[in-house]
């Protein structure tokens, strides 16, 4: 016979170690140990281990390990650890916090956030279950704010970086603002962008109407309208699936640019002072001003280079 402990109202339960905490209104729960516990209403938790929670309101959790959580309100969390959150609504990180998988449909401001993956909107509309949010596409403005760390950040939605992001992949189907310097090893934008920089081995950007960014730099750099998953995009760890960012059809237009700087570069439909490189192809509808190449140049006859410079090895 399992060991619950099932309530209503307004309630705190301090030091329980049961098999199951399920209460139907506000919770205070310390230094409780559960298999799963459930709040339909706001929580407070601290120095609380749990394999499953699901919390219905606002939550507080500090000093507690979680397996896997749903949140559905405005979340704080202190000092914690976590395998897997799924949440709706802002999340505010006090200090550290650890997560192997976050899925999240609202703003992050965190003091520092090391993830697994950090992947920001949903992949059909409906979110826990519970609530289904306009199309899959377009919908919603996230801001994340403050220090990041971790191997994949993707998201499905208008997003917003200001901080520090050191992640391994970044991958990013609607529009992109950021107020930092961008640096991972392998870039991906489908959507508007309006960056300063971006320095990466490995760079895609679709050129989208209103796309601006000041500097390009990488061994690779492809800005084109047409994308396809690769093997490497494949192999990198992330919760949306490949065909998501192949099947998205966003308008196509100009890239703005002052500087792209690679070994390898391929761009169409760039305005652009200045792209330096070893070996650089110049697709169409193109309007470069000066372009510094080592081995090749191939400009289409649908673009322009004013100036050709052809630099010593």
């Amino acid at each position: 016979m399992s060991r619950k402990v099932s309530s209503m109202g307004a309630n705190t339960h301090s030091g329980i170690n049961v098999d199951i905490i399920k209460n139907m209104g506000d919770a205070k729960l310390y230094d409780c140990i559960a298999e799963t516990a459930k709040v339909m209403g706001d929580t407070h938790c601290e120095g609380c281990k749990f394999e499953t929670l699901r919390c219905m309101g606002e939550a507080y959790l500090e000093n507690s390990e979680i397996g896997t959580a749903k949140f559905m309100g405005e979340t704080k969390i202190k000092n914690s650890k976590f395998e897997k959150i799924t949440a709706m609504g802002r999340l505010n990180i006090e200090e550290t916090a650890s997560v192997e998988n976050l899925t999240i449909m609202g703003d992050i401001h965190a003091d520092n956030l090391k993830c697994g993956i950090l992947s920001v909107g949903s992949k059909n509309g409906n979110f826990l279950g519970v609530l289904k949010i306009g199309k899959f596409f377009n919908t919603g403005n996230v801001k994340l704010k403050g220090n990041f760390f971790g191997e994949t950040l993707e998201s499905v939605l208008n997003l917003s970086l200001d901080g520090t992001f050191k992640f391994k992949n970044l991958i990013f189907l609607n529009s992109l603002k950021s107020l930092c310097e961008i640096e991972c090893e392998r870039f991906y934008s489908l959507g508007k962008i309006d960056i300063e920089s971006v320095n990466s081995d490995y760079i895609f950007i679709r050129p989208v109407s209103g796309s601006k960014v000041r500097s390009v730099a990488g061994s690779n750099v492809m800005i084109c309208r047409d994308f396809s998953a690769t093997n490497e995009f494949n192999k990198i760890a992330k919760n949306y699936s490949d065909s998501i960012y192949e099947d998205y059809d966003g308008n196509s237009g100009i890239l703005e640019a002052d500087i792209i700087e690679a070994d390898d570069i391929y761009v169409e439909n760039v305005n652009a002072n200045c792209i330096r490189g070893r070996n650089i192809v110049v697709g169409r509808n193109c309007n470069i001003k000066r372009a510094e190449y080592i081995d090749e140049l191939e400009v289409s006859k649908n673009s322009m280079v004013g100036e050709r410079v052809k630099e010593g090895k």
